[in-house]
């Protein structure tokens, strides 16, 4: 019988480099991988300040929701040095490693808010592992040149009235994304924050990006 432990667990994944820490996740094990396809992953990732639960804590119910309803494993990460870029980067390498090592999961989507967007674009640059990429209320600080080298689809999402981040950090990486216009979405919140408290209040977020998941077929209905 499967338990909260076996489902949703914590791990913490050594990263090879100078800074003597592990990464501290949330791993959550579907019930039932994918049938007939490779196991994929998706990586959710938090702003300047680390922690796992993301804008809202939307990752605490968007990554169970995936994980038992799509049969993909989901990983909720936190940082070894929060708001430091290249090890934040590397921390998110490291958990695509041990992702493949111990899972064979070689197709990941990464989910990245605040400075985590920044994040998540220069991890997935010339990383052939990542199929796609979700922006929450990004900076554009150390991503919009980056964004430009991008070749998987990617989802920008911004509220538009944002004080930490101004929409506008989303719709200029939007216009610096290359990839085709067919390959690029971006998704602007009227009236919401930050935190996109009334976006994920009324589910319009989770759902928005389980069906960018399944547009380009990283995530599949079980039954």
């Amino acid at each position: 019988m499967d338990s909260r432990i076996d489902i949703e667990k914590q791990e913490n994944i050594k990263v090879p480099d100078i800074i003597d820490h592990t990464v501290p996740v949330i791993f959550h094990r579907p019930n039932q991988v994918q049938v007939h396809s490779p196991p994929s992953a998706i990586l959710l990732i938090s702003g300047a300040g680390g922690g796992v639960t993301g804008p809202t804590s939307l990752y605490t119910t968007l990554a169970e929701k995936i994980a038992q309803n799509f049969g993909c494993y989901t990983v909720r990460m936190d940082f070894r040095i929060p708001a430091m870029m290249d090890p934040c980067v590397h921390d998110v390498t490291a958990t695509i490693n041990w992702l493949e090592n111990n899972y064979g999961v070689k197709d990941n989507i990464l989910i990245g808010w605040s400075f985590g967007g920044a994040v998540v674009i220069r991890a997935a640059v010339n990383e052939k592992r990542v199929l796609g990429l979700v922006t929450i209320a990004s900076q554009t600080a150390g991503a919009l040149k980056e964004v430009s080298r991008l070749t998987q689809p990617i989802l920008f999402i911004h509220g538009t009235k944002d004080t930490t981040l101004n929409s506008y950090c989303s719709e200029s990486l939007y216009a610096h994304a290359t990839v085709p216009e067919d390959r690029k979405e971006l998704l602007l919140l009227q009236g919401d924050d930050h935190c996109l408290s009334n976006g994920v209040l009324f589910g319009n977020i989770e759902s928005k990006i389980i069906d960018f998941c399944l547009k380009i077929g990283m995530v599949k209905i079980i039954g």
